[in-house]
């Protein structure tokens, strides 16, 4: 009886690689999308007042960094070298800011 291969193989790195995209590319449009529509809002003077809470303006930071997160995802070239090491180091850096400011909306509340 063999052993199974520990080994990853090509097409689970294709598999993984469009898995990855698919769930990124549309986070990044809502929360690009909610963006938007916070910024439409807060042109309303009234609207503005309901606006000024600290929870909400985490919120945005951390839609904000949500959007980065994406931008450097699809912008980190996936051949090693230079480029692929900063893109890597700004992924995770938008993406802990995202968990970063999550976090602080739960302790805020």
């Amino acid at each position: 009886m063999s052993q199974p291969s520990s080994e990853i193989t090509d097409a689970q790195i294709t598999i993984a690689g469009i898995l990855a995209f698919a769930c990124t590319i549309p986070g990044t449009i809502i929360s690009g999308l909610v963006l938007t529509a916070y910024g439409v809002a807060a042109l309303s003077p009234i609207a503005r007042k309901c606006f000024d809470r600290v929870s909400f303006r985490l919120l945005v930071y951390a839609l904000i960094s949500n959007v980065l997160f994406g931008i450097a995802y699809a912008a980190t070239p996936t051949s090693p070298g230079v480029g692929c090491n900063v893109g890597a180091f700004f992924v995770n850096l938008t993406l802990m800011f995202a968990t970063y400011f999550t976090t602080c909306i739960a302790v805020n509340l």
